[in-house]
């Protein structure tokens, strides 16, 4: 037998995951032949044992729930495990083709999952790629989603990966991928929080169609993902997304066939165990057999769309209401020119509507408007730029609702620049956090702490509700820095470190109906991505 361990045997030695957090294999590229598979399946399996190349055709009807894979809300309905034993190390590929919405997972010799897939190219599809130890049984296991059930064909196939050297492995959409960074080396240096010599995984992915996709690492310790061309050109990085410093995530268009490389790696050299998936947020239809479509479609300004939430999936966590898991319709709008816009949700339910750029960067997010039932964001939007617009629900509410995108005409006009360079980038609102990012702006304002000439800046205008004492906060990804000028752009206020590096503070009372500008800009020429909250002044002795 082999003495080669899969990387799975590794991390679960670690015995610091919750059970939730399943793991899956990864490992190198190398190909493997063709193995003649041995062995029979176990008395509870009800399936067969596998050999490549050879279809069997199941049924999960009338069959009794032994399984829970972690991909599909599989609970509920009946499953069928067949068992398989290569002969030979490799890569092998795993393919249902069933009659109803099929979900397969592959479970190592102790029972971990090592792969899981819900839906392939199409919903009845299902596919699990991973690298295989001689010797060794896995069981293959076919569910369905939300207890669906029905008929189905079985294949497994080895399969060359032609995996360039330093790809730790091939990621497919849906596919739970979970491992440590702790075994790997310092292939690739992201620029949003990666030092030079921190270990990481790279992985390659494929688009099957083209489309909008999201790439999520959830991990035990800080982490970054960063997105690349397969020539190694960047495209995307984040590091702690929504302001959690255990989430990373990117978000980005692809066309049908286009290669790129998912990059897992740490803050300032941290390493462990992640989960990491890739979404595809444009094409599939959630919420069961005949469920309505997650994706909402195209909107444009002006002309008012209907949907419901209801039966749907979980593509974004907006930040001022959703729960994780809450589902929700994702709609693509593209403003033909730059301005400020209204998107407003007038639903039957208590929803939420959030914006996100394509970077994956939470732009704008409101709950309730004037009731539970209205939420609007009013934000300044680039011309040609494809953003995302979440119709969620608070606290995993769902049902159904009226979206309409359009320009903001009751904002009034801001006051004359002092310079031609100077420009908003929207208006943040009391109570309602913003998220943006300053990498690849202009400096177009120079505060009186710690800024660097040159370093980028994003001028957010503030108009207050009422006469008060107020507090303007950044947390950054960045050694962040924060002003608060008047309506004729003298600074009242600065600062660059509150508690961390990361987070800036000023406190001043404000004037109702008087306009104010929040500039955010890095320490010296730092750059990154931040989340910015206006609040009222906290009563004495209740102060952060």
């Amino acid at each position: 037998m082999s003495t080669h361990q899969p990387h799975i045997s590794r991390i679960s030695s670690l015995g610091i995951l919750p059970l939730a957090f399943l793991l899956a294999c990864g490992g190198g590229g190398g190909a493997g032949n063709t193995p003649v598979v041995t062995g029979v399946a176990t008395p509870a399996a009800g399936g067969a044992a596998l050999s490549i190349d050879q279809e069997v055709d199941g049924t999960t009807v009338g069959r009794r729930d032994t399984s829970s894979p972690s991909c599909g809300e599989p609970d509920g309905g009946g499953d069928q495990t067949w068992s398989f034993t290569p002969e030979e190390d490799g890569w092998f590929h795993f393919h249902v083709d069933a009659d109803y919405d099929a979900v397969l997972a592959v479970r190592g010799d102790g029972g971990s999952e090592l792969g899981c897939n819900d839906d392939g190219e199409t919903k009845r599809e299902a596919e699990v790629f991973l690298e295989l130890v001689a010797g060794q049984a896995y069981s293959v296991i076919v569910d369905g989603y939300r207890a669906s059930e029905g008929t189905y064909r079985l294949q497994v196939a080895a399969t060359d990966q032609m995996l360039p050297p330093g790809v730790r492995g091939r990621l497919v959409v849906d596919q739970v991928v979970s491992d440590a960074t702790t075994d790997g080396t310092d292939s690739v240096t992201p620029n949003c929080g990666a030092q030079a010599g921190s270990r990481d995984h790279v992985w390659q992915f494929v688009a099957p169609t083209a489309g909008s996709y999201r790439f999520l690492v959830e991990a035990e310790f800080d982490s970054v993902v960063a997105l690349t061309e397969a020539t190694g050109a960047a495209l995307d990085c984040n590091d702690d997304f929504g302001g959690s410093t255990d989430r990373s995530q990117v978000t980005r268009m692809l066309a049908e066939g286009q290669t790129v490389r998912v990059v897992v790696d740490g803050y300032s050299g941290r390493e462990g165990a992640y989960r990491l998936t890739a979404t595809n947020l444009s094409g599939a239809a959630g919420g069961g057999t005949g469920g309505p479509a997650t994706r909402g479609g195209v909107v444009t300004v002006g002309t008012p769309v209907n949907g419901t939430t209801a039966g749907g999936q979980d593509h974004f966590t907006p930040s001022c209401g959703a729960s994780t898991q809450s589902p929700d319709n994702v709609w693509e709008f593209t403003p033909t020119e730059a301005g400020t816009f209204r998107v407003h949700v007038d639903s039957q339910y208590d929803a939420v509507v959030s914006l996100w750029d394509a970077r994956g960067i939470e732009v704008a997010c409101n709950d309730d408007l004037n009731s539970t039932s209205d939420s609007e964001v009013i934000v300044g939007l680039m011309a040609g730029q494809t953003y995302s617009v979440v119709v969620d629900g608070y606290n995993g509410a769902t049902g159904t609702y009226r979206l309409e995108v359009g320009p903001d005409t009751t904002a009034p006009p801001p006051p004359p620049p002092t310079t031609a360079a100077f420009q908003t980038s929207g208006r943040v609102r009391l109570n309602r956090p913003t998220s943006d990012s300053i990498v690849g702006g202009t400096d177009m304002v120079q505060v009186g702490c710690n800024s660097a000439a040159g370093t980028p800046d994003d001028i957010w205008e503030l108009t207050v509700p009422r006469r008060g004492d107020y507090q303007i906060l950044v947390d950054a990804q960045f050694d962040s820095v924060v002003a608060l000028l008047d309506a004729q752009h003298n600074e009242i206020s600065c600062n660059d470190d509150h508690r961390t590096t990361r987070q800036s503070l000023v406190r001043a009372p404000l004037v109702r109906g008087q306009t104010y500008y929040v500039v955010v800009t890095g320490y010296q020429s730092e750059e990154g991505g931040y989340v910015l909250t206006v609040s009222r002044e906290p009563k004495p002795g209740r102060r952060p």
